[in-house]
């Protein structure tokens, strides 16, 4: 079994799963399923052993890992995962429909995919890292599961919208009117989300019709932060005598008022009564002040009938002239008010009592106006023409230069800008350019994970502590050399590689180095993290007597890396003689005694 995980245009190569954990996720009210979220975490290689794509030995990991590392921990590039040649996961995988750059800003369903660790936990050298990487992404798979019979390419289905779930709540007030208020929540899927596509742009769908003789009282929208979600509530109010269009409220008064004080002569009629009307009509925004001025006028002329006096100052049954009034425009809040004061004649001329039955017939007249006649209701529709852009953000990464989301333009000729995406990637070198020279037959094969090597040299003095027989309490003691000085060497080392077996250091090293035992320790064959490479794994200790004890006054050979193009013996992997140095360790004299 051969796995890969190709994050944008890296790819970590012999990759062991340790964890995918596949979760639903639903909306805030546990009914909808909007998309799958995968944990993802792998064991995975880095080597210069390995090959881009364009056939050149990539970087060695030392030198690139503050590369590797944002790259690795940057949000919204394609993830695939693919195990024996088939994609496990491929997220977003519109990003190749679409033409993107998979290094670019590509997201899945809900903004990501989201990086979230980068571990390097095993480093062999500079060569080779063993790293572990944690992601997480958002899938749908109804939308993988759709296929062009023609092309046989994916494609997303072309709803948007993952989720809209709402709720009402009624009131009925003491006038048996009812106020609605309806507060929902819409999802918007990621992937197809983009600054000129917001969840505001689709208001005409998600809210509620209004029945007749209702009247949209308020609308309010919420688009959160991450451009996914939208949060409306929306209030409705039911009423008595519907709004005329374009009017978004009247207040209408018709007062009356008669009596002794109004039971004057005026030739021969009496029963005189005096009128007070006062109406209010507040506009829609951009509702014309004339047309305000029609409707208030309108709703005046609903309870008073004007005539003109009669000859020789009489007046006519059933007359009405007007004594004063007042127009009030406010233009700031689109609003008008007129008040008028009238009086008026009882409809027939021989009725004297001043009671309000001869003017009863002027209450609860119709006003003649279509939207009121035809109960209409009032309804300043979605408004997504106003504001359907205003919330159009990008998702910025962290070398962005642009960190705010575009405001919404001025003019109709200013563009909304765009994100811009700075990817830094390592580029590739040649034997001649690379800066750490590695043997290139170990960087054209399969790649070692793990290579030691611990060397240890003993010089034997051969020299013994003599107590001396004394009552002295510092006397001196004294020393015997029974021979001449012999030194040891003993080299520890071992090795794992993938894929191919290693190469082992061979015990002859030289003939001032006379082998006196070896012992080796094969280990196990397993398999790489992949599960599918072979891990050759082998230790071994080998033990030398040197010819010539060793010598502090001569420069002293030590092991070269196994991997370099330095060989054991270059005069450059030496413990120089200079190197050693006086007084470091402290002065000859014994612990408690005074130096000379």
């Amino acid at each position: 079994m051969h796995s890969t995980v190709q994050y944008g245009t890296e790819t970590l190569r012999m990759v062991k799963t340790l964890k995918m954990r596949q979760e639903t996720i639903y909306d805030s009210s546990g009914t909808d399923k909007l998309y799958t979220k995968i944990n993802l975490v792998v064991q995975g290689v880095m080597s210069a052993c390995f090959e881009d794509e364009n056939g050149y030995n990539v970087e060695a990991p030392a030198k690139q890992v503050p590369n590797q590392r944002e790259y690795w921990l940057t949000p919204r590039r394609r993830l695939q995962y693919t195990v024996d040649g088939h994609k496990i996961i491929d997220s977003p995988w519109h990003s190749q429909l679409a033409g993107q750059v998979a290094s670019g800003n590509s997201r899945d369903e809900n903004n990501g995919p989201k990086p979230i660790r980068f571990d390097v936990i095993k480093l062999d050298g500079g060569k080779t890292f063993i790293v572990e990487w944690e992601v997480e992404t958002w899938i749908n798979e109804c939308d993988a599961k759709y296929v062009f019979p023609s092309s046989g390419i994916r494609k997303p289905k072309a709803d948007p919208v993952l989720s809209n779930r709402w709720e009402m709540k009624e009131n009925i007030g003491t006038d048996y009117l009812s106020t609605r208020t309806i507060t929902g929540v819409l999802v918007m899927s990621g992937i197809m989300n983009s600054p000129n596509v917001s969840p505001d742009s689709f208001r005409n769908v998600i809210f509620p019709p209004l029945p007749d003789g209702w009247k949209r009282e308020s609308i309010d929208v919420t688009v959160a932060k991450d451009n996914l979600r939208l949060t409306y509530t929306v209030i409705d109010k039911q009423l008595h005598i519907p709004m005329p269009k374009p009017a978004v409220d009247i207040s209408f008064t018709y007062r009356q008022v008669w009596g002794k004080a109004n039971a004057f002569s005026f030739g021969e009629q009496t029963g005189i009564m005096d009128n007070d009307l006062s109406v209010r009509v507040k506009g829609e925004k951009g509702a014309k002040m004339k047309d305000l001025l029609q409707i208030a006028v309108k709703c005046l002329f609903s309870r008073m009938k004007l005539t003109p006096i009669g000859k020789a100052g009489k007046v006519k049954a059933n007359g009405e002239w007007i004594e004063s009034g007042s127009i009030t425009e406010r233009p700031w809040e689109n609003e008008i008010a007129i008040e008028l004061k009238t009086k008026s004649s009882p409809p027939n001329k021989n009725i004297k009592d001043l009671g309000m039955t001869a003017y009863s017939h002027r209450l609860g007249a119709i006003i003649d106006i279509p939207d009121i006649i035809n109960n209409k209701a009032r309804d300043p529709g979605t408004r997504a023409d106003y504001t359907a852009f205003i919330f159009g953000q990008f998702l910025s990464g962290p070398c962005d230069s642009n960190k705010s989301p575009p405001y919404p333009a001025s003019t109709k000729s200013e563009k909304t800008p765009k994100a811009r995406v700075t990817v830094r990637r390592p580029y590739p070198y040649d034997d001649n350019t690379s800066p750490n020279k590695y043997d290139k037959k170990q960087t054209d094969e399969m790649p070692y994970i793990g290579y030691s090597i611990d060397v240890r040299i003993s010089k034997d003095m051969n020299t013994f502590q003599l107590p001396v027989g004394s009552s002295e309490k510092n006397a001196e003691c004294r020393f015997a050399s029974v021979a001449a000085p012999v030194s040891k060497k003993i080299v520890n080392w071992s090795v794992a590689r993938a894929g191919k077996h290693p190469d082992l250091p061979d015990p002859d090293v030289g003939e001032d180095h006379v082998l006196l035992n070896v012992v080796i320790s094969p280990a196990v064959t397993t398999l790489a993290p992949d599960g599918n490479t072979e891990r050759f794994s082998i230790s071994g200790t080998y033990t030398y007597g040197l010819r010539k004890p060793l010598d502090f006054t001569k420069d002293i050979p030590v092991a070269s890396w196994p991997l370099s193009e330095s060989k054991f013996g270059d005069k450059t992997n030496v413990i120089k003689k200079d190197q050693w140095k006086k007084n470091i360790i402290g002065r000859g004299s014994s612990p408690g005694s005074a130096a000379n």
